[in-house]
């Protein structure tokens, strides 16, 4: 009589969940909560400020001058440069969305334990300055943080031209533990260079003739 196979013996999954509560400045954010992971996320810029997995160090630097306040940007963290990087005079740096305060669309934790946030950047006068657009920002909280930036142009006639960028901060616990690579034949431009005098890496790695960041 033949045996039948045993079948596959189903892991149990934690669901993920989405706490909310009053975060510093009395600012509202998000905690979410998975089986591998934390998250932090503020309505105020949809600013992910905290990601750490369990057993190790956080992964995100916050600034310990951060305001949190309406109006002032979160320093650390993920802030969303958008629509513009750098300064524009009269303006500010980098642009507004960091600045304002997102509205949540939806949150769904899955079947697999992680779960997903969406965000909506809200009219502001600002944007009047530019094409009808919409921006929507998307993050997915399981073994590892997905960031999405979706930016839609609703304009049939004009083109709308912007600058972003998710500006990720690091918490580095020994410079003298950093590689870099990748950076080989790139032409890197900005307003004052910097020294890499200090910067000792464990393992070699070569700069394009020119090397400078923004400070």
């Amino acid at each position: 009589m033949a045996k039948s196979k045993p079948e596959p013996e189903q892991k149990h999954i934690t669901p993920g969940r989405v706490a909310f509560m009053d975060g510093r400045g009395e600012l509202p954010m998000l905690e979410v909560i998975t089986e591998w992971s934390t998250a932090g996320i503020y309505l105020h810029g949809a600013h992910v400020t905290h990601f750490k997995k369990k057993d190790e160090a956080p992964l995100l630097f916050l600034s310990q001058c951060s305001r949190f306040g309406q109006g002032e940007p979160i320093r650390g963290g993920i802030p969303i440069i958008f629509p513009w990087f750098g300064p524009r005079e009269g303006l500010p740096q980098h642009g507004f969305a960091r600045l304002k305060t997102w509205e949540l669309k939806e949150f769904a934790p899955a079947p697999d334990g992680s779960v997903t946030v969406r965000f909506c950047l809200p009219d502001c006068p600002e944007a009047s300055a530019f094409p009808p657009f919409t921006a929507e920002y998307i993050v997915t909280v399981n073994a590892s943080l997905t960031l999405q930036l979706v930016v839609t142009n609703t304009s049939r006639e004009e083109t709308f031209n912007f600058e972003n960028c998710l500006h990720t901060y690091l918490e580095v616990g020994d410079i003298a533990g950093v590689s870099k690579a990748g950076s080989k034949g790139l032409a890197i431009s900005t307003r004052s260079p910097i020294s890499l005098k200090r910067f000792k890496p464990r393992t070699p790695f070569e700069l394009p003739r020119k090397w400078t960041a923004f400070t």
